[in-house]
């Protein structure tokens, strides 16, 4: 919306976003979740404009003091060696699951397992990994870019590009305080039904008069 109205602020626009099903990816109870407090990424390329990098170190500095911690990077790109070879570096090995593509069945019974969702895009358009993690309730920490910021209200953090301190920082506030996290996991739930299909179809129809 906010490149939108740079390109032509004398325009009205009206935001129909991306989708999701939102009776696919649901929300669980707490007690059903991961035994370790988990943190992911979802199903997303493992490329340079998403910043996984900076997730990777500020995970090991997070998880330096805690073994009841674990980071699971789903999917496959061009940086998955040297993510891989960070992960080592870093002596992450047994914290860091990488466990590449994974069908929607799969992620339907993991990704809601997970505590928090964490993508420090570089650039990026609306995330549908961000869509889908929301739509199982989960806290997420995104980078103000494309529109993901637009996603965000009281569901989790913003954080700035290339900053794996402030990720860290807000790792260990999520880590701490499980009522926020059910605050913000019930938030996101909220905000992302209002992008379920069935509501974004009926914004194109009456956009088209249809």
């Amino acid at each position: 919306m906010d490149l939108a109205k740079k390109t032509n602020n004398k325009l009205n626009y009206e935001l129909i976003s991306n989708g999701v099903d939102t009776k696919f990816f649901t929300n669980i109870p707490e007690k059903e979740k991961y035994k370790k407090f988990t943190v992911t990424a979802g199903a997303t390329i493992l490329g340079k404009k998403k910043g996984l990098s900076y997730l990777i170190k500020a995970f090991a500095e997070f998880a330096s003091d805690k073994q009841d911690v674990e980071l699971l990077l789903i999917g496959d790109g061009d940086l998955k060696e040297s993510l891989e070879t960070m992960t080592k570096d870093l002596k992450l090995n047994e914290k860091v699951k990488f466990v590449g593509r994974k069908n929607k069945d799969w992620l339907k019974i993991n990704l809601p397992k997970c505590h928090v969702f964490c993508l420090p895009s570089l650039n990026e358009g609306m995330s549908n990994a961000t869509l889908e993690a929301m739509a199982c309730g989960l806290p997420i920490i995104v980078t103000d870019v494309g529109g993901k910021s637009e996603l965000l209200k009281e569901n989790g953090f913003l954080v700035p590009k290339r900053n794996s301190k402030e990720i860290t920082r807000r790792l260990e506030t999520l880590y701490a305080d499980e009522s926020l996290r059910k605050e913000m996991a019930e938030e996101s739930s909220k905000i992302v039904r209002e992008m379920s299909w069935e509501k974004v179809a009926k914004k194109y129809l009456k956009e088209y008069g249809l």
